[in-house]
């Protein structure tokens, strides 16, 4: 599945030129993101580099941002508080893990070992859920499924199960079909998570030869990715539109290429 784990000195040096100049000041809900996330290893530091940056600016936060109000979610509890109580030592990692850390991958076992990871970065953590999420990065979740239709049919009380699923097919026309409750969850999460901007991008997107990938998929791609991929295409070169598609319009960008 084109999976190539990253040497450490590496990580550090994409981080570096990518993260160090951030100042979390301006922006204390910097996102980062790595879309082919593999066990976290991109993420599990940028996890520490924020740290440090949060830490030590922590009597700078409370001061700028005393009076803005914040959600802590913890146990369950949604609570409200001023910055010049939610900026402090105990909600740095709860501040990090719901606002800050983003991953995907098609890895079910990867996405698992993630979460594990960056949960365990605090041993009592109270963080209810991560921004950790399985999925072929490549399909479009916000624009190619009618995602804010099945979140209005979620919001209106439908408990049948039965939820009518908008999408387009290959040739970009919209196709219905019913889905289940469970899938309709899942469908407007991944739309509200694929619908931002992220700030950093980072990672190792996999490399796989157009012999590797199967036809139906490769066809897909050659569809869906026409402008980048073409007969005798790397799928690494859809990722890397796909991530000039998410990032903000400041943002930056720090992958390995070929």
């Amino acid at each position: 599945i084109g999976q190539y784990y990253t040497p450490n000195f590496i990580i550090k040096y994409i981080l570096k030129n990518t993260m160090e100049k951030v100042n979390i000041l301006e922006n204390p809900f910097i996102t980062v993101i790595d879309i082919s996330c593999g066990a976290g290893y991109f993420l599990l530091q940028a996890y520490d580099l924020l740290k440090v940056k949060f830490t030590s600016n922590l009597k700078e936060l409370r001061e700028k941002y005393r009076n803005t109000i914040y959600t802590v979610e913890k146990n369950g509890q949604i609570k409200e508080v001023k910055g010049n109580e939610y900026w402090c030592n105990e909600n740095i990692h709860y501040h990090l893990l719901t606002h800050c850390i983003y991953g995907a991958d098609k890895d079910s076992t990867a996405v698992e070992l993630t979460k594990i990871a960056l949960l365990a970065k605090e041993s009592d953590s109270k963080v209810d859920s991560l921004n950790i999420v399985k999925c072929d990065s490549l399909v479009k979740w916000e624009s190619d499924i009618k995602w804010k239709d099945i979140e209005d049919q979620l919001g209106s009380g439908n408990t049948k199960g039965n939820f009518l699923l908008e999408y387009k097919d290959n040739n970009d026309i919209w196709i219905e079909k019913t889905i289940s409750m469970d899938k309709a969850i899942e469908i407007t999460s991944l739309g509200r998570f694929w619908s931002r901007k992220y700030d950093i991008v980072v990672g190792n997107p996999p490399y796989i030869g157009h012999k590797q990938l199967d036809i139906p998929y490769k066809e897909w791609l050659l569809k869906k990715y026409k402008h980048v991929f073409r007969d005798k295409s790397d799928l690494s070169f859809c990722f890397f539109q796909r991530i000039i598609d998410i990032l903000s319009l400041e943002g930056i960008a720090g992958i390995i290429t070929s």
